[in-house]
């Protein structure tokens, strides 16, 4: 008689013979697979609250790092759009999206340390002070370094005033030695700070904007992204319509912070512009206002 065969011969013959039910394995299996589905449910939910923690208190940093500077409220989270919007034409994946916008939340944390006095001038800085803003992106990342789940966001932080030249800072990095997230960003902080009012400015308009970016790509920006940033911008494929709405628009006219001609004499300084293209930066000191960075 061969294996299986008869009454009393394999695990139906076994069960029987212990007197467990014909269908006791399959019962227990599907007891099991419930078990695990709602274990299953119960860790995701978990998890995704966890993220909303995060990601919560995150943009409650970057309100805190913005509200010292009331032309700065809403930076970050304009960053964070602009930022996520270009990595999604990109094709990156989730992982890389959830870097990005958590890099570019604090990617000014590190100016939470710097005085008001830098912050909000509005003239050139001198040489000491351009020292200590310099110092931003380093301090963030020192600051942020023991949260381990900020992984790549880290990289973006530190580096996102490096240009793709190699003369930026902190590293002096060059090309594809920066990292990618730190080159979207780069774009998008620039892009941002000159269609924005500032103490020391006023607004660009988009259009001029767009033009900087494009003089910069190879030199201060990723040829590759400043290209698919300024089509994006101009064919209004941004997204977060209530920003670009905005953004879209010719700047106003009213409100306007003006800079007494006197300081236009002292803003030969071209390190305290390092956040715009260098045409931005003769072009502003030209109209009597000091850009810097974002």
């Amino acid at each position: 008689m061969g294996i299986g065969q008869g009454s009393g011969d394999g695990l139906g013959g076994l069960r029987q013979q212990q007197g467990e039910p014909e269908d006791w394995t399959q019962g227990q299996l599907l007891a099991y697979a419930r078990d695990l589905s709602r274990m299953y449910r119960e860790l995701k939910r978990a998890h995704e609250e966890l993220e909303s923690t995060y990601l919560s208190t995150l943009i409650a940093l970057a309100a805190a790092i913005d509200a010292r500077d009331s032309y700065l409220v809403g930076h970050s989270r304009s960053i964070e759009s602009l930022a996520l919007r270009v990595g999604q034409e990109m094709g990156l994946d989730a992982a890389r999206l959830t870097a990005i916008q958590r890099a570019a939340l604090l990617h000014d944390i590190g100016k939470i340390g710097l005085p008001d006095s830098i912050l909000g001038k509005p003239g050139p800085l001198d040489p000491n002070e351009w020292g200590l803003m310099r110092r931003h992106p380093e301090i963030g990342f020192r600051i942020l370094s023991s949260l381990r789940f900020l992984g790549d966001a880290l990289l973006g932080i530190r580096h996102h005033h490096e240009r793709y030249d190699g003369s930026g800072y902190p590293a002096g990095l060059r090309g594809e030695e920066i990292p990618l997230i730190a080159r979207i960003l780069a774009v998008c902080d620039a892009f941002d700070a000159m269609i924005s009012d500032r103490v020391y400015r006023p607004a660009m308009e988009v259009s001029q904007a767009c033009e900087e970016i494009l003089k910069g790509r190879g030199t201060q920006f990723d040829p590759e992204v400043a290209d698919l940033f300024v089509r994006l911008v101009r064919t209004g494929d941004l997204g977060r319509p209530s920003i670009m709405a905005t953004v879209l628009q010719p700047p106003p006219t009213n409100g306007r912070v003006s800079v007494p001609v006197s300081l236009l004499a002292a803003s030969g300084n071209d390190e305290s512009m390092s956040g715009l293209p260098m045409s931005a930066r003769r072009t502003a000191r030209s109209g009597g206002s000091r850009p810097t960075e974002a």
